[in-house]
């Protein structure tokens, strides 16, 4: 479908495709690609749908990083908050401990 897009210079259809996943390498009997096809033809519009494609596939690829990034940020700032809480717990526990060691020593004089 997408070779017969770019001959025909249905620029809508082309960025359809290739948005939904068109396989961009797909070739012709006489070995040309869909974009060679387009150039070859003078589709312009049929050009841009690529140029504008491949932009949002790039963008769609920054912001999943982005994403990716901001989840393991927030991953590692829980994992500080628990040890920093574990670490406070076991303070308390021990300050508690020792209040009682030292109430008890006293009792024992």
């Amino acid at each position: 479908p997408l070779l017969v897009a770019c001959q025909e210079g249905h620029s809508a259809v082309v960025l359809c495709l290739l948005r939904a996943g068109a396989d961009t390498a797909a070739r012709t009997s006489a070995g040309r690609t869909a974009l060679q096809l387009a150039k070859e033809k003078g589709h312009t519009e049929c050009e841009r749908a690529f140029e504008a494609a491949a932009r949002e596939a790039k963008r769609a690829e920054i912001e999943a990083k982005v994403e990716r990034a901001v989840a393991e940020r927030a991953a590692a700032e829980r994992v500080e908050a628990e040890r920093a809480a574990e670490e406070a717990a076991a303070a308390l526990l021990a300050e508690e401990e020792s209040e009682k060691c030292a109430e008890e020593k006293k009792k024992a004089k």
